[in-house]
């Protein structure tokens, strides 16, 4: 595997899906998110650890970032069950941090940056409220996907204090990635990613 493919690794490993899980509906809560809110920026912290076992070795690579948006613009009109973004844009430089074992014996340690920008967008989503604290989105999430290629959230935890609103939505998937070599490299990752909009 090496540094090549441990990077493709950390480009792979980049939030699939962020899910949260249902249970008693409670739309009344939904009040609490309503107005107009400035988009703040986003804070991720994300590992993946991947796991190769062809040519005879084991080999293991854990990769992680803990990383916070600049750049941050736009505003997010809340009313009812939709969400409507206006002109939401932000960038990173993510540093992505790998560690290479072969056999459970450490090989490598290596760093590489990941710059994305998020251009100005405009969109609107559906959301239904789950229980005091959560909400599921029923159309494409506005925030939380954190960085360039990564799908939207379905799904995020709630929190209103003051004239803040956080949105932390959270990852958990495991997956098998076809190297087109014969071997399989097998994937679990993990991530965080807290959305902050103050409002106006």
């Amino acid at each position: 595997m090496r540094k090549t493919a441990a990077f493709v690794i950390v480009l792979a490993s980049l939030f699939p899906f962020i899910s949260c899980k249902k249970d008693n509906n409670s739309p009344t809560e939904s009040s609490a998110l309503s107005g107009s809110w400035t988009f703040m920026g986003i804070h991720a912290i994300t590992s993946a650890t991947a796991v190769d076992k062809g040519g005879g070795f084991n080999t293991r690579v854990i990769t992680t970032s803990d990383y916070t948006t600049t750049g941050n613009a736009g505003t997010v009109a809340i009313s009812g069950n939709t969400m409507t973004g206006t002109g939401i844009t932000y960038s990173s430089n993510i540093i992505m941090f790998a560690t290479e074992y072969e056999d459970d014996i450490l090989q490598d340690t290596f760093s590489t940056a990941l710059p994305f920008t998020i251009p100005p967008t405009n969109s609107t989503s559906g959301f239904e409220v789950i229980g005091k604290d959560s909400i599921h989105y029923t159309g494409t999430s506005l925030l939380g996907s954190g960085g360039a290629g990564m799908p939207a959230a379905t799904g995020a935890k709630f929190s209103v204090s003051g004239n803040m609103l956080t949105l932390t939505s959270y990852v958990v998937q495991d997956k098998a990635v076809d190297e087109g070599s014969g071997e399989t490299v097998t994937q679990h990752e993990t991530a965080t990613v807290v959305s902050t909009l103050q409002k106006q």
